[in-house]
């Protein structure tokens, strides 16, 4: 898995803390945590395994990306599989299918897991499932792909759990001067180099943790961890995070709105997404 790589992450076991402690040490602290033991007993665990997937999904068709004009483009498994194997791509395409519940066949998948207990009160939940904002997302991702770093939306905090495959996590907390250009590192990219996330964590993010380059004579403290097979990685809403694979990943992400990070989300919805806004306040004054 090549260099060795900064590891400064708390884990915990799930079945060691309960929930009302999760939000007090770690919602409510901001505190990035990974958690063990999730997963252990998921269907997916199985049925997730690459030619468990091909069985059941060969000609099923999964997002690989948008077009200019925001149409989706998708591809058969079948397709993606074998790009995956045999692709030679610098910076390879990512699966990320965020339409689970209405896929016409991969809705079965949604039986294959079940959200960790810290995060199964998620009050967007009381809006009906297409009114949802978006909140879920089935990923597949070769070596070297990964995602820019970037915050998730309407400030909700997020769970993600990798199945197969080794992830490398950067994250960096929201404060004074954090901006997306400091923690994108853009000003540092060179000339033949991009923004991509194997770029990023190869050439930009080294260069961003020399103290020179950050405008007060530091970086904020961040966070880089290496999330194995199984583990579940918690990111606080308004960390900023960027995600690179290091070998084959299959994962599970989903973002929250919960009693720990509501007013925060709230806050965002309302200035961001009205409608949905009120809506969402008339059904939480039935539900209180």
């Amino acid at each position: 898995m090549g260099a060795l790589i900064t590891d400064n992450i708390e884990r915990i076991r799930h079945d060691q803390v309960g929930k009302k402690e999760f939000i007090e040490r770690f919602e409510n602290l901001s505190r990035p945590v990974i958690i063990q033991g999730v997963a252990d007993e998921w269907a997916g665990l199985t049925e997730w395994r690459l030619n468990r997937l091909l069985q059941r999904f060969a000609n099923s068709r999964f997002k690989i990306g948008e077009s200019d004009s925001g149409r989706k483009l998708k591809v058969t498994l079948k397709q993606y599989m074998a790009y995956v194997l045999y692709g030679r791509d610098d910076s390879p395409l990512y699966l990320f299918e965020s339409s689970l519940e209405e896929h016409p066949e991969a809705h079965q998948m949604q039986k294959d897991y079940k959200a960790p207990k810290f995060f199964q009160h998620n009050l967007f939940k009381l809006l009906p499932e297409d009114e949802m904002p978006p909140h879920r997302w089935f990923l597949i991702g070769p070596k070297r792909s990964g995602s820019e770093v970037h915050q998730d939306p309407l400030g909700t905090s997020a769970w993600n759990t990798s199945v197969q495959g080794h992830k490398r996590w950067v994250m960096f907390p929201p404060g004074p001067g954090i901006t997306k250009k400091l923690v994108r590192g853009k000003h540092l990219i060179k000339k033949g180099e991009d923004d991509e996330a194997i770029h990023y964590f190869d050439f930009a993010l080294p260069r961003l943790k020399q103290a020179e380059h950050h405008p007060k004579g530091k970086l904020p403290d961040m966070i880089e961890c290496i999330q194995y097979p199984g583990e579940t990685i918690f990111v606080p809403g308004g960390w900023w995070h960027g995600v690179l694979n290091l070998d084959t990943t299959i994962a599970i992400t989903e973002n929250v709105c919960n009693e720990g990070n509501f007013e925060r989300v709230w806050v965002l919805t309302r200035a961001g997404r009205k409608r949905l806004a009120y809506k969402w306040l008339r059904l939480l004054r039935r539900h209180p």
